[in-house]
């Protein structure tokens, strides 16, 4: 299985307020020796607007940092100085040509199960079930 990445984002009672957003790294690589590699969120460093960009990856296996994907993924993005968390899709484009880079959900646990509300959003779906980003 290739590295997947997923954001969970739990819910408060209402269903509706956001609680908590999380990276979800599943998956394995093979890295440059041949060797497989747990897939695990990576960097989180903070860019030149002190946001924290953390998305998930391999690591190469010659030390490096891994380098994030040129295709389309999920980042969780956070905003220390406006106190926010939020995700977004980045990246060029699909595998599947047809499909549009945006936030889809993937799964959720819906109010009947136990425990707490929660969609998986991942990216790269119809453009009809692409989701606005949870305010």
């Amino acid at each position: 299985m290739d590295c997947t990445s997923r954001v969970k984002v739990t819910y408060e009672d209402d269903h509706k307020t956001p609680l908590k957003l999380e990276l979800v790294c599943t998956g394995d690589c093979t890295d440059k020796k041949g060797t497989k590699q747990k897939c695990g969120p990576f960097p989180p460093q903070p860019d030149k607007k002190k946001l924290t960009r953390q998305f998930c990856a391999c690591p190469p296996g010659d030390g490096s940092d891994p380098v994030e994907p040129k295709e389309c993924h999920i980042v969780l993005v956070t905003d220390p100085p406006h106190k926010d968390v939020y995700f977004e899709c980045k990246g060029e484009g699909c595998e599947n040509k047809k499909e549009k880079c945006c936030p889809v959900p993937y799964g959720h646990k819906g109010p009947d199960e136990k425990g707490p509300y929660y969609i998986l959003f991942g990216c790269c779906g119809d453009e009809d079930d692409c989701f606005p980003r949870p305010k």
